[in-house]
């Protein structure tokens, strides 16, 4: 069982392409899965104001990544 086994998530238009392919990679790695952003258990981004928000799933969590 890995740790992130059984979560989906979105990575939003906030991250760079760059951050987004790390931060899949990384979650991938460790179980999660990619998917559409109405599908996501998890959004990752930038701020909690995000396009596309109104169309998350209900009970989704929204996770802020700072930039370092």
């Amino acid at each position: 069982m890995s740790l992130f086994d059984g979560v989906t998530f979105f990575c939003t238009s906030t991250l760079s392409d760059k951050r987004k392919a790390e931060l899949t990679l990384l979650l991938e790695h460790n179980g999660a899965r990619p998917v559409l952003l109405g599908e996501a258990t998890h959004i990752i981004s930038l701020s909690l104001d995000y396009e596309g928000q109104d169309g998350t799933k209900e009970g989704s969590v929204t996770v802020t990544v700072r930039l370092s």
